[in-house]
């Protein structure tokens, strides 16, 4: 697995793309399972009208429902999945594309925002984890809000933290119209 990550910023937003690159094993794997699934399951449903069972019909939608949403969604997101994440100070915008569809954009305000990177595994070429993203509100609770679908490598998520401590760096001199503080 050598996931992708583009990470780039306007100064106002860091914007993440990712992208899912799994294993030629893996694909391979996921096209021998559909393989034998999609014919077996044809196969069944051809059984089922010849003998003209009316009580297999549940049980052939449940196997129908369990290869498109299971093992359809797994197969479109391990060969084309991305994620597209938006950051700026006051929301996260994030959303999923699979290749063929997108997920809808979704919208998540934050007053103030923490993050932490997770070690979820090391390949040959580094480490990789994930993203969580917290908000500590009003009461200065954090909350949980958001963590990366698409394992990142580490020195991709340390420069996510770059971009990011850059525009609130950037905010906050824009709020107090103070000039950066340099050190000479």
């Amino acid at each position: 697995m050598k996931n992708n990550c583009e990470i780039k910023s306007d100064g106002i937003c860091v914007f993440i793309n990712s992208q899912v690159k799994a294993a030629t094993i893996g694909k391979i794997v996921l096209i021998l399972i559909n393989l034998i699934l999609w014919p077996f399951y044809l196969y069944l449903t051809v059984v089922v009208s010849v003998d003209n069972e009316k009580g297999m019909f549940l049980p052939l939608f449940g196997i129908l429902l369990f290869l498109i949403f299971v093992l359809g969604r797994y197969t479109i997101w391990n060969f084309w999945g991305e994620e597209h994440v938006r950051i700026n100070t006051k929301s996260i915008n994030y959303n999923r594309s699979y290749g063929i569809f997108s997920t809808n954009e979704t919208k998540i305000n934050i007053h103030r925002l923490h993050w932490v990177y997770e070690k979820i595994r090391y390949f040959d070429d580094g480490e990789y984890g994930r993203i969580h993203f917290f908000d500590y509100g009003e009461d200065n609770d954090p909350k949980a809000i958001f963590e990366t679908t698409i394992l990142i490598r580490k020195t991709d998520a340390e420069a996510i933290s770059n971009e990011i401590k850059i525009i609130y760096h950037n905010e906050y001199f824009e709020e107090t119209r103070l000039p950066p503080i340099t050190l000479n």
